[in-house]
């Protein structure tokens, strides 16, 4: 009883994530059409969020620093469709993270990505943000693979060189599973 409990409570809770994620588009994406065809500046986004303020009270995240958010959510991802599904898989703290934190297209998709399939916590988000991913140069150019969970012999020493992996999911003590990286070469050289 209890799991059909929590299965309703996760699949409610995401249902309102995607509600809102879509809503913080529309909002994203009417900012920009209003700068586009009328000019729209930081005064008139104040003047909007003024209104909303003023018009519904208990409305929360709708200040002109969150309006602006919204407008570079939807600019930095109406291209990419194909991450479309993931932007509303996660809550609009992890999609802020991810796009305040990383400047690259492949970067943000990697990261989307691992924080959708991981169900990465905001905190095992940061963590991995702030980890050495992101510091490798060559993760940053999106030079991404993912190593075999095993390989028989084992891939130290096989390959030699500087192109960033990510090494297969690690669960720590805490149950949560963690991302490393390791040093390794190029993918021709493993076999």
């Amino acid at each position: 009883m209890l799991t059909l409990i929590d299965a309703a409570r996760t699949r409610a809770i995401a249902a309102v994530n995607t509600t809102l994620i879509d809503l913080y588009w529309k909002i994203g994406e009417y900012i920009s059409r209003k700068i586009a065809d009328e000019g729209w500046g930081h005064g008139t986004v104040n003047i909007l969020a003024e209104y909303i303020r003023r018009h519904d009270p208990n409305a929360r995240g709708f200040s002109s620093q969150n309006l602006w958010r919204m407008r570079q959510f939807y600019e930095t991802y109406r291209g990419q469709p194909k991450l479309s599904t993931l932007l509303r898989e996660l809550p609009w703290s992890h999609n802020m993270e991810i796009l305040s934190r990383s400047k690259m297209d492949e970067e943000r998709e990697f990261y989307l990505r691992m924080a959708s399939r991981e169900r990465w916590s905001f905190r095992d988000l940061q963590r991995q943000l702030n980890g050495a991913l992101p510091a490798c140069a060559r993760c940053r150019a999106g030079l991404y693979a993912t190593l075999p969970a095993t390989a028989d012999p084992p891939l130290s020493g096989r390959v030699t060189g500087g192109i960033c992996f990510i090494a297969p999911p690690i669960e720590a003590k805490s149950g949560k599973t963690v991302v490393s990286t390791a040093q390794f070469g190029s993918l021709d050289a493993i076999s």
